[in-house]
């Protein structure tokens, strides 16, 4: 009997929690929202304030309706200016701390709002927020960046490629409730198609943008994958090779004005470079070290910052962001004896310092980033590597006016329909191609046949031939005129001179040789007398 009164008291009591997440200083702030922005956009202004609700209740946002690839912070940065102001004034008139106004606010501020960028590269050296630069030769999967409101995270893994060297290998990123993972090697699962993973699926892309759920992006350019957070961060990550292994080069970019405050490898962003390490007094800049802050040439820092400023931000498989394979965990990839031995400069001799400086300086390295680069192109020949190129997506768009909604999503842009493309019928996508003219066929007439049961006449059905067109006839091309034909003149052959031969002459006698008698023809005896 107990159960049959509970059910009814656990109805109401869910009945009057999802009435107060929908009180009407809620409802009214959503319409009020959509109003301003309607009279921007008739199109893109509703979906920008259904995605600034979706947000404040961490909820996915709507599908895009409009042709352009933008998270909302990137379609805020499209609203003028005047507008903006309207809606910051209506964000500021909030006496019932509504979150849809806050996340209003917080939105309209990060437009306005400088970013602030850190980086991890080589071998790797890390730049925090705030400037600070020091080599962090650790092995294991640590926390880069958190937000204190925990939208926002970005885990590092770093694999040793020798004894005493490490890099980057892969990044795992909480995007606004989107898991997000970049592998360089040690893939989670045997797809070795795509470094890819989202919210533990591989994903190949298709094209340049595919959209996450809940409001951020991710984009592809080479080897070049750019997460866009729907408030406006992103990370950038660049896949390199060293040797016989991949690495990553990591960009991040925050808009602190729009955050509580972060913690992490890339610091805490409050403009101050000397409590980036949690105000230790071996962490900060040391007297005797040649580089001064740049934090390479003591071996002492280094020791400090792979041994207990690491564990600091060492994760736990509790809070792990990355895919494992079965049988591994956080702890296959953790190793604090890493390094065995600190390298600095002065284990370089001169000519091999010489030639990494100079390879550095060629490729245009700034002077603070100067002893990073010869520090990995001396001891592992990795290239000159420059800061990483963070491009808004929304410089040079020009939002033309839409007619009619459209849907846009990782299938492509095309006619507005109420289903998924996997729902559609083969009928009603053919209703979303675009109407051709068909071309009029002319049937032709035939002679009624008399029905002799019904005593009727009906028409004799014939099936439609469409005349088949006739291929356009060639034009005549002008017939060349003929050339005169030059016949050689036959050879006639010349008379041979006839040669006729001397007349022979009687031999003269030899000598000693007495002539031969002529013999006189015999005489006739009748003759006589």
């Amino acid at each position: 009997m107990k159960t049959h009164y509970l059910l009814p008291v656990l109805a109401l009591i869910i009945g009057l929690s999802s009435f107060a997440q929908r009180s009407p200083e809620a409802i009214n702030s959503v319409e009020s929202i959509t109003n301003e922005l309607r009279q921007w956009d008739a199109i893109r202004g509703p979906w920008l304030a259904q995605s600034v609700a979706a947000l404040s209740k961490n909820e996915a946002i709507p599908g895009r309706t409009f042709p352009e690839n933008f998270t909302p912070h990137q379609m805020m940065r499209k609203v003028p200016i005047d507008s903006r102001n309207r809606l910051l004034a209506m964000s500021h008139q909030n006496p019932m701390n509504d979150r849809v106004l806050n996340q209003l606010a917080n939105m309209v501020r990060s437009v306005e709002c400088q970013p602030v960028r850190g980086r991890s590269y080589g071998d790797p050296h890390l730049v925090s927020y705030d400037g600070a630069r020091y080599s962090f030769q650790t092995v294991g999967e640590f926390v880069m960046t958190k937000s204190m409101d925990g939208q926002i995270e970005v885990q590092t893994r770093q694999k040793p490629q020798k004894q005493d060297f490490s890099l980057n290998t892969a990044i795992a990123m909480n995007v606004s409730g989107d898991r997000v993972c970049i592998y360089a090697s040690d893939y989670p699962d045997s797809d070795y198609s795509t470094p890819v993973r989202v919210n533990g699926q591989s994903l190949r892309m298709t094209g340049k943008t595919y959209f996450l759920n809940n409001g951020g992006t991710i984009r592809k350019i080479s080897n070049n994958y750019t997460v866009h957070w729907p408030t406006g961060e992103s990370v950038n990550t660049e896949i390199k090779r060293s040797g016989n292994m991949d690495f990553l080069n990591i960009g991040v970019s925050i808009i602190p004005c729009s955050r509580i405050g972060y913690d992490g490898l890339m610091g805490n962003a409050n403009g101050s470079e000397f409590d980036d390490y949690r105000g230790s007094r071996v962490a900060r800049r040391i007297p005797n070290d040649p580089f001064g802050d740049q934090g390479y040439g003591s071996k002492e820092r280094q020791a400090y910052l792979a041994r207990q400023f690491a564990d600091q931000y060492r994760i736990i498989q509790l809070n792990s962001l990355f895919d494992y394979r079965p049988g591994t965990s956080t702890e296959t990839y953790t190793d604090r004896s890493f390094p065995r031995v600190f390298h600095d400069m002065n284990d370089l001799n001169q000519r091999t310092l010489n030639r990494a400086r100079r390879n550095c300086e060629e490729q245009g390295i700034s002077a603070r980033d100067i002893q990073g680069c010869i520090y990995d192109n001396a001891y592992l020949n990795i290239a000159p590597t420059n800061e990483p190129l963070f491009t808004e997506p929304t410089d040079g768009v020009e939002l033309r006016p839409v007619v009619k909604p459209m849907v846009n999503d990782n299938q492509g842009t095309r006619p507005f329909t109420s289903k998924p493309a996997h729902e559609r019928t083969e009928a009603e996508q053919k209703k979303e191609l675009p109407n051709k003219p068909k071309p009029a066929t002319i049937k032709p007439v035939d002679e009624g046949v008399v029905d002799p049961i019904n005593q009727r006449e009906e028409v004799k059905e014939v099936p439609v031939v469409k005349p088949t067109p006739r291929p356009p006839s060639p034009k005549p091309k002008p017939t060349p005129r003929p050339r005169p034909v030059r016949l050689k003149p036959t050879p006639v052959p010349k008379p041979r001179p006839v040669v006729t031969p001397p007349p022979s002459r009687p031999s003269a006698p030899r000598q000693n040789q007495s002539p031969k008698p002529v013999s006189k023809p015999p005489t006739s005896k009748r003759g006589r007398g």
